[in-house]
């Protein structure tokens, strides 16, 4: 369990921690309201506000959509550079839940980015660093009393980031066998050709030199499929095994950002990949003291 709890405080946790916040960043700062959030649209004149529900608390419903968008462009940039992860940590996941649930046209990454910030938020609670990449100062986690509590916190959320990873790719393979075309292995050549989702330009030019060979469709295509199997089950693998699966899901998102042009989705992806499997390793400032045994001597007897 300490082990586990003590990979909040790595550097890959602080990395793919502030990948998703880039990502999200991305998005809301590469567009203005009206396209986000679509609110001159006829059929949604205020967007998905004024429901009467709890949409109707989003930020961008609060505050409205341009100052709603530039206070989330604050946050998301506050938690890309790692600061006072305590202090984020609410605010992050707010603007995260407010950005998926008002995008006209959410999609699956921002999603995802939502649920992972919201896991994250109570490690972040307990993360009174200064800076997600400074050293972890274990005389505070004694100071609040919080250490076990703390742990158990840490543990805990890692746990649940592992099982919301591993049922995304594992869902995200499974509902391609019911595609004819992903078990015919043609799928991929059918995602880079379409005019709304595949490459374009010069992007498609290069790309069709790959396409247009039949074996090497039925590849990528059946890869794809291993792959996001290989990645829903990878929280098994150990070491080396794990490392390579984490580099490979990165590559493979990479790759749908240059076909598919899904830049802000393609970081998310990355960045969610870290936190699945690259928190195993070595705390950020690693300190010899126990952060769980007191210092405070045994009375005499």
């Amino acid at each position: 369990m300490q082990s586990l709890a003590d990979a909040t405080f790595s550097y890959a946790f602080g990395v793919g921690r502030s990948l998703i916040a880039l990502g999200l960043l991305l998005t809301v700062s590469m567009d203005g309201s009206s396209i986000l959030f679509a609110p001159d649209d006829s059929r949604f004149p205020l967007g998905r506000c004024g429901t009467g529900g709890i949409l109707d608390q989003t930020l961008f419903c609060v505050f409205g959509f341009e100052a709603g968008r530039w206070i989330a462009i604050l946050i998301f940039l506050l938690v890309f550079f790692g600061v006072y992860p305590a202090v984020t940590a609410m605010p992050f996941a707010y603007a995260a839940w407010s950005l998926q649930a008002t995008l006209a046209i959410p999609e699956g990454g921002d999603q995802l980015a939502s649920n992972l910030a919201i896991i994250m938020m109570p490690i972040g609670l307990l993360d009174w660093r200064s800076s997600q990449w400074s050293r972890r100062n274990v005389g505070l986690d004694r100071f609040m009393q919080w250490c076990q509590f703390g742990t158990g916190v840490r543990s805990t959320g890692l746990i649940v980031i592992r099982i919301q990873m591993a049922v995304v790719y594992f869902f995200a393979a499974v509902e391609k066998l019911a595609v004819d075309e992903w078990l015919e292995g043609t799928a991929v050549y059918y995602w880079a050709s379409d005019p709304n989702f595949g490459a374009v330009g010069i992007r498609k030019q290069i790309f069709s030199l790959f396409t247009e060979n039949p074996a090497f469709v039925v590849f990528l295509t059946w890869g794809t499929l291993l792959l996001e199997f290989m990645l829903a089950f990878a929280w098994l693998s150990q070491g080396k095994t794990r490392k390579l699966l984490m580099i490979g899901g990165i590559i493979f998102h990479m790759g749908i950002a240059l076909v598919m042009g899904l830049m802000s989705f393609s970081i998310i992806m990355s960045g969610a990949l870290i936190l699945y499997l690259g928190t195993t390793g070595l705390s950020t400032g690693e300190t010899k003291k126990k952060p769980c045994v007191s210092d405070r001597p045994k009375a005499e007897l």
